[in-house]
């Protein structure tokens, strides 16, 4: 855990490392609104949620099937395969 921001920019640093659930809203200089815009749009990762990257593996996922993964040893060989379902 890190320590409890103090100064305004720990605010939003607090926020983008998700130790804190608010960032100030008035920006005041270049490199506060930089870390605004970051607050806003979902930090460094371009802007993608939680919950968009879960909707778009389980969609992957609907769309191209598979099944858990054989495993089988043939001496010193670990033979590993897996099988898409079509």
């Amino acid at each position: 855990m890190l320590p409890d921001p103090v100064t305004k920019k720990e605010r939003y640093y607090a926020y983008l490392t998700g130790e804190n659930n608010s960032y100030p809203n008035n920006p005041e200089t270049k490199e506060e609104r930089y870390l605004h815009y970051l607050c806003e749009n979902g930090g460094i990762g371009g802007g993608v949620t939680q919950e968009q990257i879960e909707e778009a593996v389980n969609k992957y996922l609907t769309e191209n099937p598979v099944t858990p993964t054989d495993i089988s040893v043939s001496g010193k060989t670990l033979i590993i395969s897996r099988r898409r379902t079509e």
